[in-house]
């Protein structure tokens, strides 16, 4: 009996994402994907958690059987649920498994399949499917479920639907449906790229938002944005249980969208970075741009020093100095000319006259 088995792969590659994709495993296939006709995209969005569910179709075009393999890139921080797949007029549930980095036929050698397991990045999912006949349309669904991003009130949901690189052609047809459950009041729905076609509805059940195209090129990721009211403070409780897999809970705690500066205490930073020869190249400007961006954002009541050192501490300043506007331009003048050369190159080169360092006065 032949096998048909599921992978769920921690890769070691970028971070791209895209929909799915079906690669066949046989060099005499005339294109290098079984041709995808439809993606329809269902989403639950309760709290901070949203569970995916994505039903794909892929038709062998072909007048041969074909093994295939269907990658999907889970977001990063995503983890699969369920994946069903269809073979005649019945439906088969996969077994999930984690397994360590694994290639797609041929990735030695380069090619489309190196890009593709390139593409799906650092949470990719497969599925090998054996013996496709032809004109066969290949169905799957998978469910996954993850966070959403969320900064100062602003709910982020990303699907990776840009798969234009691989698909050339419009595929028959694209759908989107979200319900939208939380106890705080929502506004400010934007969604790209069917925001022409949005409808919504507020219903029992949620917010309902729904979008669907025909004849689709697949060149931009779909993003779901939403804004919800501001609140002292909240808790989001989540949990699941089935009978084919343990039971899960989340619960997350929300503070307030944002504070005003009046409410952030004051903040003494101290800055302490390596300046040997090691740091040359991308690290030493890195480490300067993580400085120079945690020093834009002090503000007046706060203080801060920078501690460069290679075989010995070398302080920028006598003590502490107020994130006044002319210090912190100093450090940031005192950053942009310095270079991985030892902390002395750096105290000669790159001291401002008003800073004097406690071993530049015992010099003196």
């Amino acid at each position: 009996m032949r096998h048909i088995y599921l992978l769920m792969l921690l890769l070691v590659f970028g971070n791209g994402w895209a929909d799915g994709l079906m690669m066949p495993d046989n060099d005499r296939y005339p294109l290098d994907f079984l041709r995808k006709r439809g993606t329809d995209i269902a989403v639950e969005i309760d709290g901070l958690v949203a569970r995916t569910t994505v039903y794909v179709e892929f038709e062998n075009e072909w007048n041969e059987a074909v093994d295939a393999e269907f990658s999907f890139p889970l977001p990063p921080a995503a983890r699969a649920t369920q994946i069903l797949y269809t073979r005649g007029d019945s439906t088969f549930q996969a077994i999930l498994r984690v397994l360590p980095q694994s290639t797609n036929p041929g990735e030695g050698e380069g090619g489309v399949a190196a890009e593709v397991t390139q593409y799906i990045g650092s949470n990719g999912l497969k599925l090998r499917l054996e013996e496709i006949e032809p004109g066969v349309v290949q169905q799957i669904q998978l469910s996954y479920i993850e966070w959403l991003d969320f900064h100062r009130g602003e709910c982020h949901y990303h699907y990776p639907l840009a798969t234009e690189d691989f698909v050339p052609h419009p595929v028959d047809h694209v759908s989107f449906r979200a319900t939208i459950r939380t106890d705080r009041s929502v506004e400010d729905i934007q969604l790209s790229p069917f925001a022409g076609s949005l409808l919504y509805a507020e219903t029992p059940a949620g917010i309902q938002l729904e979008a669907q195209g025909a004849l689709v090129w697949l060149a931009e990721e779909l993003d779901l944005r939403f804004q919800v009211e501001d609140r002292p403070f909240s808790i989001d409780h989540y949990s699941a249980a089935c009978d084919t897999m343990d039971g899960h809970f989340v619960v997350a705690l929300r503070p307030r969208n944002g504070i005003s500066p009046a409410e952030v205490p004051p903040r003494a930073v101290v800055f302490l970075r390596n300046n040997s020869s090691t740091m040359s190249g991308t690290k030493l400007e890195e480490s300067k741009a993580a400085i120079a961006q945690a020093l834009s954002h002090l503000g007046s009541q706060d203080s801060f020093t920078l501690i460069p050192f290679d075989y010995w501490p070398d302080p920028w300043a006598l003590g502490m100095v107020s994130a006044s506007p002319d210090h912190v331009q100093l450090a940031m003048d005192f950053l942009t000319r310095c270079r991985a050369a030892g902390a002395a190159a750096w105290t000669v080169r790159c001291r401002s006259p008003s800073m004097p360092s406690k071993r530049a006065r015992a010099a003196s």
